[in-house]
């Protein structure tokens, strides 16, 4: 055999060669820049895994196959992304970094050290420190991940001890954006978005322009956010509890560049919406999950990429002390249900609330008691969150609120939720309820959150529904499947 001329200095080196304007490159092009490659293909795919596993390791690159790959810096280079302001920053005249930029940028930027300006503009924003309930701003902050979350606190002010000590009541002072003029001078308001484009992906540089609520479009939105469920899917499935958030996102966007443009909706509008993607609380922190799917079983002497004995990657650290402001869980709505032991899934909650909507009543207090007065939670803090979750999502629902297509769902949506509530009801009461007619009820409950689901799609036209007279007849079906079952548990037959 002939001397091995892919040495890790060649093949780095090779690297290093590639046309400045490259954009995407496979291991076989890399080969070619150093010499021939072997023509045993035994040795020819040791070569080719060799370049591979070098490309992978380097964080100036994506790896987007087993050797395909693309330039991070190159790929997003003038990428457009959205941004949307809350009514909470608006008000206040300034834009948190949050987690709106970090899949966007090099992971050596830190959060607080983005630059921003205006398209008009050559000069960046100001940044100033500003005082907060974290509460206020927990859901802009969601998607760096539990851990990058208590990082950020950490180094952002020593005032900010008082909170990681565990003073649910303690504010926080974070970096921002001091957006005032800007807002001031567009015409800056709530349901506007900030069309946002990197302009140098290393370091962290990026500008905007304001695009207002009437030039965006509810459907366009709706489908981005399918299409990014999409993408995110096998980026989650291969991650396994991966807690660095933001690689996950820029790495669904890497292989998907038509989520990258001026249409569609923002990271905040995408957690607070999707209703497949969903955050968890895992040992080491939050991370990104396939609502339904669970995690898969893992042998453990299965190896990883790392090369070690498979790890799980997450250790036994659990959540990061200080953000657990309550002895309870508070991860999220779905979250915090399960543990409280209330069967109402995320997709009944919203339902509900359309429903609230479609009355034009609105009356968050209401519903409130009306679904969760019965509730034991572990404390006044937990009790607190999961209020304000609530009224996050009744303020996130109404955009999507579309009163003409509701008025043809609304009476099958209010015979649904009578059963949702049945079901509730039956459960408060903490019977015994054999395995049996669990599983009656558990069908039930799944195909009631399906045909919710459907219902409410973005666009859904009911009259127009080719499956419309089959779906009501399956849907008698299980409504009289879960009366009957509630009736064996009862006595009542």
């Amino acid at each position: 055999m002939s001397e091995n001329i892919f040495t890790n200095n060649a093949i780095e080196q090779a690297l290093d060669r590639m046309p400045p304007a490259t954009v995407f490159f496979t291991a076989e092009q890399v080969a070619a820049s150093v010499g021939p490659l072997p023509d045993d293909p035994d040795e020819r795919e040791e070569v080719l895994h060799h370049i591979s596993r070098l490309a992978g390791s380097s964080d100036r690159f994506f790896r987007l196959s087993e050797e395909r790959f693309a330039i991070r810096n190159n790929l997003f280079a003038h990428k457009e992304f959205l941004i949307t302001p809350s009514d909470f920053e608006i008000e206040s005249g300034v834009l948190f970094p949050g987690h709106r930029f970090a899949p966007f940028c090099s992971p050596e930027v830190y959060t607080s050290e983005v630059e921003l300006s205006h398209d008009e503009c050559k000069t960046a924003f100001a940044k100033q420190d500003f005082r907060c309930d974290f509460h206020e701003v927990l859901g802009i902050h969601s998607l760096l991940g539990s851990g990058q979350v208590y990082d950020l606190v950490t180094a952002e002010h020593p005032d900010n001890a008082t909170f990681l000590g565990g003073d649910p009541r303690a504010k926080v002072t974070l970096t921002v954006f001091d957006l005032a003029d800007f807002y001031r001078k567009t015409g800056f308001s709530g349901g506007d978005a900030l069309v946002t484009t990197v302009m140098d992906y290393d370091g962290g540089r990026f500008s905007c322009r304001r695009l207002p609520a009437g030039e965006r479009g509810e459907n366009a939105r709706d489908l981005w956010i399918t299409e990014c469920e999409n993408a995110l899917a096998p980026v989650i499935a291969a991650s396994y509890e991966n807690d660095d958030i933001p690689e996950i996102i820029a790495a669904a966007f890497a292989e998907n560049t038509d989520l990258f443009g001026s249409e569609g909706a923002s990271l905040d509008e995408f957690i607070a919406m999707s209703r497949e993607v969903e955050l968890r609380a895992g040992d080491e922190g939050t991370y990104l999950a396939m609502r339904g799917e669970n995690a898969p079983e893992y042998d453990d002497e299965q190896e990883c990429d790392c090369g070690d004995e498979h790890h799980h990657h997450h250790g036994g650290g659990g959540l990061p002390e200080g953000l657990g402001l309550s002895g309870g869980e508070t991860d999220s709505l779905a979250a915090i249900l399960k543990s409280l032991g209330s069967t109402l899934s995320p997709t009944e909650l919203d339902a509900f609330i359309f429903d609230e909507y479609a009355s034009g009543g609105c009356d968050v207090d209401a519903l409130y008691r009306r679904l969760f007065g019965t509730l034991a939670f572990e404390d006044d803090a937990q009790e607190a969150i999961f209020r304000n979750m609530i009224e996050e999502r009744f303020e996130d629902l109404a955009d999507r609120f579309d009163r003409g297509n509701d008025a043809e769902i609304a009476d099958l949506r209010d015979e649904i939720l009578g059963l949702i509530e049945e079901r509730l009801e039956l459960f408060e009461q903490e019977r015994d309820i054999p395995e049996t007619e669990m599983k009656v009820l558990s069908e039930c409950a799944l195909f009631f959150n399906e045909l919710l689901r459907h219902l409410h799609r973005g666009g859904y036209n009911a009259s127009a529904d080719p499956n419309g007279e089959a779906l009501l007849d399956t849907f008698e079906d299980y409504a009289a499947k879960q009366e009957a079952a509630i009736r064996r548990i009862t006595g009542e037959e």
